[in-house]
């Protein structure tokens, strides 16, 4: 539990410097962290999907609908954190990575 909270405030402080630095640096071939941490844990949520117990109940074209919008919604917080850090703006994407949980 300790080492979850200092790694929160790492990412927190992290954050902080980024939102609030006056120098404008060429972000263009930095990684964005925010989306990869993302991705890697949204696609296992989309494919594991299939193997809960709703999903067993549906017919294949449910399971490929439902499948479907999972899919289009990661592309399309992806792409708004890849947009965000390809702008200079990382801080804000560790805010959308962050925000299911602070909200929760």
């Amino acid at each position: 539990m300790n080492q979850g909270i200092k790694i929160v405030k790492f990412i927190l402080s992290q954050i902080y410097l980024e939102m609030t630095s006056q120098t404008k640096k060429i972000c263009a071939g930095e990684t964005c962290y925010p989306m990869f941490i993302y991705l890697v844990l949204a696609v296992p949520g989309i494919v594991g999907s299939f193997f809960t117990p709703q999903t067993k109940k549906a017919n294949p074209q449910q399971k490929l609908a439902g499948a479907v919008a999972g899919a289009l919604w990661v592309a399309l917080w992806a792409f708004l954190m890849w947009e965000l850090c390809k702008r200079c703006h990382r801080g804000w994407a560790w805010v959308m990575l962050l925000a299911p949980l602070i909200i929760a």
